[in-house]
């Protein structure tokens, strides 16, 4: 029998941190199938493909085909970076007006709201650097997925 079969399965069952008992359980089947399966021995029941990829979020083709379709996982990756793009975005905005409003803040008095800072300038100062860090950390991270993105296409 294809050993393939068998090695993507254990690797979906692993990346999804599941026991061969738990993938078993989920399937309402005995724990020695998924292993007979894992070695090579035999191969689960067609009417089990559809619970199988939906268990480990992949289609019956890749499942099938015992490896990933990366132009699917790329339009998956990429969507997940926009959706993060955008929130991260969305932070930092929120960031900057958080730090604009509290700057022009003033209670009934009139004067300006006592910050642990000496001065406005180096409140500001202190307001840019926290926002260059976390556009910085935002960039990192982006490119740690583009470059994920790079070696699944290799594969």
């Amino acid at each position: 029998m294809n050993d393939d079969f068998g090695q993507f399965i254990k690797e979906l069952r692993k990346k999804n941190i599941l026991t061969q008992k738990e993938l078993a359980d989920q399937l309402n089947i005995s724990d020695k199938a998924v292993s007979k399966w894992e070695v090579g021995d035999s191969y689960p029941d067609i009417s089990l493909l559809i619970p199988i990829s939906n268990i480990f979020n992949v289609t019956v083709d890749e499942l099938l085909k015992c490896k990933y379709n990366i132009k699917e996982r790329k339009g998956e990756i990429t969507k997940n970076l926009i959706i993060f793009n955008i929130a991260a975005n969305i932070i930092l905005i929120i960031v900057i007006i958080v730090f604009l409003l509290i700057t022009l803040y003033e209670n009934n008095t009139g004067a300006s709201i006592e910050l642990a800072v000496v001065d406005k300038e180096e409140y500001i100062f202190i307001s840019l650097i926290t926002v260059l860090g976390l556009s910085i950390l935002s960039f990192v991270y982006n490119l740690l997925q583009y470059k994920k993105i790079g070696s699944e296409m290799k594969k």
